[in-house]
């Protein structure tokens, strides 16, 4: 794990854990978390449910942000948010 976090900043390494456990401030987890607001969970693109593997991979709105992410051939969300240097891109 700690090769992970390896040559990120503190933030970094902040939002990647949150990312990796689902708990971070994206529509999914505040409706689940029945925060005021938040009646539903569905993303503003309406292709799925607001988490971060939506957000890289499937959101409409983050199509110019993907290039950035892309990872060899393919995206794969495990090496984004799985190897550091996946990581040190994704976040």
């Amino acid at each position: 794990m700690l090769k992970l976090h390896e040559g990120l900043r503190k933030i970094e390494r902040a939002l990647l854990t949150q990312t990796r456990t689902g708990k971070i401030g994206l529509v999914k987890f505040l409706h689940g978390q029945n925060v005021p607001g938040f009646t539903t969970a569905t993303c503003q693109c309406r292709a799925g449910y607001e988490t971060p593997r939506h957000m890289a991979l499937y959101c409409r709105y983050e199509t110019d942000r993907r290039n950035y992410l892309h990872i060899g051939k393919n995206r794969i969300y495990s090496q984004m948010v799985g190897t550091n240097e996946g990581a040190k891109h994704f976040v």
